[in-house]
């Protein structure tokens, strides 16, 4: 329990586990396979005698709300297949004991801390560094002490002192304080070159000004960077699929009566629709119009760029093509006027 509880805090946790099942399957004459298991005796009457059924070996989900040592609440049943815990997850190293995972940044971290070292010991060496003293006699200054003992505090424009024959000179002279180490701020740059080496992602990535002239240029840089860093991508992307997956499954399951859904397009613009709606056909029978429980749902996901940006290609594409050939623009000009901001 040492893991559970502290002090002051107690952990609260889900708990989910599959439960296996065994369910029948129908095999109608329509082609439709129905789950015999989700209907009652009453509505097996209403139907057509299938042309075969067979056992399937299924599971269902259930969720427990548990803690240290005791079970809160539970189970509580889930209605669909997948477990809705959507894991997002970085490099992977399989080991032979366990696994290493991790992610864009990990290997950036000894470099962080030389430059945070390498920073902080520049600005304690010049913290530290005396500031620049005059080297002078008691004969010199011994008649204007006051003056040059506020000298450092004050903006005084002048300093008087007395000549000392004795000294080379005759007035006092300024020593310079030690120069800042070179190596200090030469190994930060280092560890600075260390982090983006690491990471694959350069300054001209982030938006810096590097030698490329053209927007092309830039944009080829840009991916370079990207692709660098596609495997992280690339799992947010097979995370994303995974969420579709768990709302598609259970969206049907929940959604089963009439009600109005909002869709939202590439463009964010947005449409309206009515779903499970019964109406009465011209024969007096109920139709079920956006039955959602009546489909497949599938997922795919595509990782690109947004609508916004595509649409402004599309205007300099279109624009660059007008340049190219003149008498196209009275035919395409309303089409770039759309795609601009």
């Amino acid at each position: 329990s040492m893991h559970w509880t502290t002090a002051d805090t107690v952990r609260v946790a889900e708990y989910w586990r599959k439960v296996p099942e065994t369910i029948e399957l129908a095999y109608m004459e329509d082609g439709s396979t129905i789950n015999l298991s989700e209907i009652t005796d009453e509505q097996r009457m209403f139907l057509p005698p299938p042309v075969s059924v067979r056992e399937h070996k299924t599971h269902r989900l259930e969720m427990y709300m548990v803690t240290g040592n005791q079970v809160l609440s539970g189970p509580h049943t889930w209605p669909g297949r997948l477990i809705p815990i959507v894991p997002v997850i970085g490099g992977e190293w399989p080991l032979e004991n366990r696994t290493y995972r991790y992610g864009a940044i990990r290997f950036a971290r000894e470099p962080q801390q030389l430059y945070n070292y390498y920073r902080t010991a520049t600005a304690e060496a010049i913290a530290l560094a005396p500031k620049a003293p005059y080297v002078a006699t008691p004969t010199q200054i011994a008649k204007f002490k006051g003056m040059w003992d506020n000298a450092a505090r004050t903006n005084t424009p002048y300093l008087l002192y007395e000549p000392d024959p004795s000294v080379p000179g005759g007035k006092p002279q300024r020593e310079h304080p030690p120069e800042l180490p070179a190596a200090l701020v030469q190994e930060a740059q280092i560890a600075s070159d260390d982090m983006k080496a690491t990471t694959g992602i350069y300054d001209s990535a982030l938006g810096a000004k590097s030698n490329e002239t053209s927007g092309v240029a830039i944009g080829r840089r840009q991916l370079e960077s990207d692709t660098a860093q596609y495997h992280f991508i690339d799992n947010v992307k097979r995370s994303l699929e995974y969420a579709g997956r768990v709302l598609v499954e259970i969206i049907p399951k929940i959604y089963d009566n009439e009600r109005v859904i909002r869709l939202q397009g590439e463009d964010d613009s947005e449409e309206f629709v009515t779903i499970n709606k019964v109406i009465m056909s011209e024969y007096g029978m109920p139709i079920v119009i956006n039955d959602l429980s009546a489909a497949t749902f599938d997922v795919r996901v595509a990782v690109g760029k947004s609508y916004t940006s595509k649409r402004q290609e599309a205007a300099d594409s279109m624009m660059a093509f007008m340049t190219a050939y003149p008498p196209s623009a009275p035919l395409i000009g309303d089409l770039v006027a759309k795609n601009l901001d």
